[in-house]
């Protein structure tokens, strides 16, 4: 089985620190959606997480519009939120996300830092799956590097791109906690039609084809 995964966080991940270290970013949401082979729903979560005297920082909650208050208001006890998703991913075989490498290594860093296992979530044998990488291929945006590599597209722009999709919009500055709980599950809809995209014209010829960084980030 499949589980779709997306977070909101409170930062971005810090590259001089340890995943253990307080400084690194907590998820102030999380959605994901258990599915069979088919990409259809059996089971999953969409919740807010508790702040818990935790700080969000401004470009974040900028990004997705939720505050510390509204998730310490809103949300439920993070031991809570991270024991249903580690019980979804004990179903898995694999876990897909957009951006999955940071998206994985932000659940590992609280699996830590709350004394849980890393096994809870990094299982011998449970596969994660980045589209971020193969949607690049496929969309062929003109490259911004050196390396002449194509430039990595946002959401928005690979649904665009490869699916005509409409674009999930940004939130106002005062939108409601519901929108972006809201935008988030939206999130996990593209990332699931993303993903069939790829397969479908063999774009993902081995849907564990993401470079193992577990053992770097520590």
């Amino acid at each position: 089985m499949i589980l779709f995964f997306e977070t909101e966080t409170s930062d971005l991940i810090r590259t001089d620190v340890a995943l253990t270290d307080p400084q690194q970013p907590w998820a102030v949401a999380i959605a994901a959606e258990l599915c069979d082979d088919d990409s259809n729903r059996v089971a999953g979560i969409d919740t807010l997480i508790r702040a818990e005297g935790r700080r969000i920082a401004k470009k974040a909650e900028a990004r997705h519009r939720i505050s510390a208050k509204a998730s310490e208001r809103h949300g439920i006890l993070e031991v809570r939120a991270m024991a249903t998703l580690a019980g979804l991913a004990g179903k898995a075989t694999h876990i897909v996300g957009y951006d999955m490498e940071f998206s994985r290594d932000v659940i590992l860093g609280v699996l830590k830092r709350g004394g849980k296992k890393p096994t809870l979530w990094t299982r011998p044998g449970l596969e994660f799956v980045s589209l971020i990488k193969p949607c690049a291929l496929m969309c062929g945006l003109p490259s911004t590097e050196e390396t002449g590599e194509p430039k990595l597209p946002t959401r928005n722009e690979a649904c665009r791109i490869m699916l005509n999709e409409e674009p999930v919009p940004d939130l106002p500055e005062g939108a409601p906690v519901a929108a972006a709980m809201a935008r988030l599950i939206a999130k996990v809809g593209q990332a699931k039609r993303l993903y069939r995209h790829l397969v479908e014209r063999g774009a993902l010829e081995s849907v564990g084809d993401v470079p193992a960084s577990l053992e770097r980030r520590t």
